[in-house]
């Protein structure tokens, strides 16, 4: 039974009663609920003397484990239930307020807002506990905006939380009296603290939670623009976190979840309309907008509307399970696009050319009839290019697709009857390609290409295309190197006109002559096309491999080399594609070794690669890691089909395999290669005892002569997500959660299976600098009893400047101290160790830590913590100030070892070598191959003497030359 004063917003009453079947039960229950808020009607006004006003908005769970948070909503339910009954404090509504907010709607003379608290009540909890026996640990807090009243800290065991509920709100009563707290928070305070409390749970996906803290916040204060965008971008993530929930939905499945949609879709609406009727200017909102879309300064997409109008089928989807409701929202979704298009039009060309371009993909939602379609298509295209012209979006130029497919037009409702509409799509495609302006010609030329490239006119239409492209459409619009649309169309094109890529290649020649006009177009623009300049002679370099004229493609490669250092010396996209230009050139050169002066200095005449072990007689597994430390060698491996987790161990000497032990259990296995931030399986060595963790199953135990066992959450871990695993001081510790969203530390030990957290990225309380914290990476220093931790940002504390930065930790597991490792090398260029990317590994090699973080590779003395800058990457993000030993000549290598002097990476399939006293980085596979050999993926790699271990799926191999 839930009752809530619409003036004000006071809770009178919401609690569960139990009706049984007589009428004396009923009245009973009737008499209880109605003597219960006529007493809480009396507080309220004031009758019954002194009152606090008390805000509870809920408990947040600090396990990075999910199993726990159902504990958050119990404990609000029995904390308000009891305040509910306590003399003197009157508790408002801050969880469910747009219910609330609809019905004040409904009713004259309410004022604008509710009612403010006095004091907001809040807090967090976390699980631990000894012998078994688990326990909550809640932090209980009141707070007048950013001032603290009270804190508390109570415990209970984790089966008991009504107890532990009942004793926090006696603990809310007596602070209150002791602390007195004066009238009720100003709107403005109450609302900070609201929003900054919702952002927290938004953070880690608890989205719905947080929708009811902006609504409450919006109930507050309506007319502050902050609150309506928050709820904007809240309710997207709601129904977004919603759908991507679904597996595999059945029918009844989505029209479950489309109907439990509905409110949120209608609400959205409802503020993206209010936000549109004020006219208010989306300059104001810089802070709320996606900067994927920022193409160029002071040029900015609301991201909230942005999402509104561009996935309108998002909302449609729910309406479908309703077709009145459909009917409405399609309706509400035309009018309000309309008016949010003319409202941006003229402003800012960038932000207007993005929401042309989602209309493109959008339009059928936006047409009621065909004629209309039709018309809207051409004004989306003819506006299109007119942005072209005028400014460097490449967003832009998907508006030129608007009706480029006869399919989209069936997506509208009128679009099942195909024979009314067709007549008036050949109509519109005719005039659409036969326009005065080259590129709608174009586009439409392209778009029928694709569809019918069959036609015995074809190659005829391509190659005037072509020269279309050549002479009137390059140099006509501000082309960008990123463009999304016009490289594409160029090796269609091309394709039509002289042959498929695969097909015979008689017409090689004349290919490579179509791209060299095209380039020698480019070059004369204005503005200079890098990336599609780069994918050009790309392909005219391929077309004149095929001719067997492979020094003219090696021509064309350093021709393209020295023009993006001539054209864009001062400009780091220029020097990014020069790199992808010189790694190209690079595997040019590793299939045609003929072409290598003899005097060169070339890998392939300094190493050699020998098969040591094959594993392909094993069955249909995938070979994942090499663990190689002290007398131990074994490879662990993965099986699809059942998913199971095994290891091979291996004589050291022989490499023969003398155990293969497989889980008798199904796991979550894990995806990708090492190309990924961290290696999966993860694994950990105590003397012969090998641990491997998986994300999803938590951690597999291989005792040498034993059988194997697994730790799970059922047995004792705090979170089953193991991303990475050492072992020190006879514990496990291990990164576990999803590393992008939310992570934290785990301590285990391995003789019982209980664990629990050292830190998390959930923790609302900072008891270290390392709580609050998405960790990245780990690695142990066995020597010094301690972690090196990589870890992301605090949000909410970290200042504007340095928001974004990454920071190294080095957690001492003794004194339980957590020191933050700075360097007078990082201080004088005012950054962090680490760049705003965020992908990292941190890989230990002897007493030295190597630590990647895109585009950079540095050492860390695990004794002095002295930090040596070794690597800097040729990538779009390497033009930093900071001198490093070698520059990659690659643009992703990961650091894997110290090898003598030199530095092993990864970089995806390629095998890197830093030798000392060269500036560019060796690859060692490359003289190996032979033309025409498959890339195969590296799975792993360890040293063994001066040479290393290389592991693929079905095979490991010792790779020589490296002294």
């Amino acid at each position: 039974v839930r009752l809530v004063d619409a003036h004000d917003g006071v809770k009178l009453a919401d609690s569960i009663v139990s009706l049984a079947g007589s009428r004396k039960d009923w009245e009973e229950s009737a008499t209880f609920v109605s003597q219960r808020v006529t007493r809480r009607l009396e507080l309220a006004s004031g009758a019954s003397g002194a009152r606090a006003f008390v805000g509870v908005i809920g408990f947040a769970s600090e396990e990075v484990s999910r199993r726990w948070d159902w504990l958050s909503g119990s404990l609000s339910t029995g904390v308000e239930e009891r305040l509910n009954d306590m003399p003197g404090v009157v508790l408002l509504e801050r969880e469910r307020l747009w219910t609330l907010t609809d019905e004040r709607a409904l009713t004259e003379g309410l004022p604008d807002r509710v009612k403010t608290s006095a004091v907001l009540v809040d807090g967090s909890f976390r699980i631990g506990g000894e012998r078994g026996k688990e326990e909550i640990a809640l932090t209980l807090r009141g707070r007048r905006g950013k001032e603290s009243i009270f804190e508390v800290r109570l415990t209970a065991p984790a089966l008991d939380p009504a107890d532990l509920a009942h004793r926090a709100a006696d603990e809310i009563q007596a602070r209150l009296k002791l602390a007195r707290p004066p009238q009720p928070m100003s709107a403005n305070e109450e609302v900070a603290a609201l929003l900054r409390e919702a952002s927290v749970f938004r953070k880690f996906s608890e989205n719905e939670r947080a929708m009811r803290l902006v609504e409450a916040a919006h109930a507050i204060a309506p007319e502050r623009v902050d609150c309506l965008f928050e709820l904007l971008l809240t309710g997207v993530e709601c129904y977004h976190q919603r759908y991507f929930a679904l597996h595999k939905p059945t029918p009844d499945d989505l029209a479950r979840y489309y109907r439990a949609l509905l409110p949120i879709c209608h609400r959205t609406l409802a503020v993206a309309e209010q936000i549109v009727a004020n006219s208010l200017p989306h300059t104001l909102y810089i802070h709320y907008t996606n900067p994927t879309f920022m193409w160029k300064p002071h040029s900015y997409v609301v991201d909230g509307l942005y999402v509104v109008f561009g996935w309108g089928s998002i909302h449609l989807g729910p309406a479908s399970a309703d077709p009145e409701a459909r009917d409405e929202i399609q309706g509400r979704l035309r009018v309000l696009f309309a008016k949010y298009r003319a409202l941006v039009k003229g402003k800012d060309d960038v932000l207007y050319a993005t929401v042309l371009a989602q209309a493109a993909q959008e339009f059928p939602w936006l047409c009621e009839s065909p004629e209309e379609a039709m018309r809207f298509c051409l004004t989306v295209q003819e506006e299109t290019a007119g942005l072209m012209r005028r400014t460097n979006c490449p967003e832009a130029a998907s508006g030129l697709k608007c009706g480029a497919s006869i399919y989209d037009f069936d997506r509208a409702t009128w679009g099942k009857d195909r024979a009314a509409w067709k007549p008036l799509y050949e109509k519109f495609v005719a005039t659409l390609c036969n326009h005065s302006d080259p590129l709608l010609r174009l586009s439409w030329h392209f778009a029928r290409m694709r569809l019918v490239d069959r036609d015995p006119n074809a190659r005829e239409q391509a190659l005037a295309d072509l020269e279309l492209l050549r002479n009137e459409v390059i140099g006509s619009v501000q082309f960008d190197g990123s463009n999304p649309w016009f490289t594409p169309w160029v090796h269609v094109l091309i394709e039509i006109a002289y042959g498929r890529e695969h097909a015979p290649d008689e017409n090689a020649l004349e290919k490579a002559h179509a791209y060299d006009q095209l380039s020698t177009a480019l070059e004369k623009q204005s503005v200079f096309a890098v990336g599609a300049w780069r994918q050009w002679a790309n392909a005219e370099a391929g077309c004149y491999e095929r001719a067997s004229r492979a020094g003219e493609g090696l021509a064309v490669l350093d021709r393209a080399i020295a023009l993006c250092e001539r054209r864009t010396s001062d400009d780091s996209e220029g020097r990014y594609e020069r790199g992808k230009l010189a790694d190209v050139r690079r595997q040019f050169l590793a299939r045609h070794p003929e072409l290598v002066p003899v005097n060169a200095d070339s890998s392939r005449n300094r190493f050699e690669i020998e098969r040591v072990a094959s594993f392909t007689g094993l069955g249909a597994i995938q070979c994942r890691r090499i663990v190689s430390e002290g007398d131990v060698l074994a490879i662990v491996y993965v099986r699809l089909q059942p998913p199971r987790v095994g290891v091979l161990r291996l004589d050291p000497k022989t490499r023969e395999i003398t155990r293969r032990v497989e889980m008798d259990r199904d796991v979550v296995l894990p995806s990708g290669g090492p190309a990924t931030a961290m290696r999966m399986p993860s694994v950990a060595v105590d003397g012969d005892t090998i641990y491997v963790g998986v994300p999803g199953a938590g951690i597999a135990v291989f005792p040498n002569d034993e059988s194997p066992r697994c730790v799970s959450e059922a047995s004792g871990l705090a979170d089953a997500r193991v991303h990475a695993l050492e072992f020190v001081d006879g514990k496990l510790f291990a990164l576990v959660g999803d590393v992008f969203t939310e992570a934290g530390v785990m301590e285990v030990d391995p003789a019982t299976g209980k664990s629990r957290m050292l830190c998390s990225s959930r923790a609302s309380e900072r008891r270290s600098e390392i709580d609050g914290r998405i960790v990245h990476a780990l690695c142990a220093n066995p020597a010094q009893h301690s972690l090196v931790l990589e870890m992301g940002p605090v949000e909410a504390t970290i200042p504007e400047p340095t928001r974004g930065r990454s920071t190294l930790f080095v957690y001492d597991l003794r004194s339980v101290t957590v020191e933050r490792l700075r360097d007078e090398t990082f201080d004088r260029m005012n950054r962090d160790l680490v760049s705003e990317n965020g992908q990292v590994s941190i890989r230990r090699s002897g007493s030295v830590a190597l630590f990647t973080s895109f585009p950079f590779v540095y050492s860390l003395d695990l004794a002095t913590r002295r930090i040596t800058p070794l690597v800097k990457s040729t990538g779009a993000y390497a033009q930093m100030p900071l001198e490093t030993k070698w520059t990659a000549g690659a643009d992703w290598p990961r650091a894997e070892f110290l090898l003598g002097t030199g530095l092993v990476c990864l970089q995806r399939a390629d095998l890197l070598f830093f030798r000392e006293g060269k500036a560019e980085a060796e690859f060692p596979l490359d003289g190996l191959r032979k033309p025409g050999d498959h890339r195969r993926e590296i799975r792993d790699i360890a040293p063994t003497g001066r040479s290393i271990l290389l592991l693929e799926d079905d095979s490991l191999h010792v790779v020589h030359g490296f002294e």
